[in-house]
């Protein structure tokens, strides 16, 4: 293979071959991302991210807030309302499938 064929194939011994080590860009210069919101698209997915942890967190913390003064020794126990052992079978075969 010729230097130039070599080149042209743009492949090199290695990834730390100082022959075209430096010749690799991620983006071309001129490229150009389109946004229709005129937010760079990475910034407004973290945006969209961090709002939704703030709902989600916002509301484990008010409803805390909110059942933390209710006295629930009144109503019913676990035990009343649920069927123990057909909850664990049933647990148990959704498990092993």
């Amino acid at each position: 293979m010729t230097a130039a064929a070599h080149d042209a194939a743009g492949s090199h011994d290695g990834p730390n071959s100082e022959e075209g080590a430096g010749d690799h860009n991620l983006e071309a210069p001129d490229h150009v991302e389109h946004e229709s919101t005129g937010v760079e698209n990475r910034k407004l997915a973290m945006w969209a991210f961090l709002s939704s942890e703030f709902l989600f967190f916002g509301a484990l913390i008010t409803n805390y807030l909110l059942y933390s003064s209710k006295d629930f020794a009144q109503g019913p126990t676990p035990a009343q309302i649920y069927d123990i052992p057909f909850t664990s079978v049933s647990s148990f075969v959704l498990l092993m499938s």
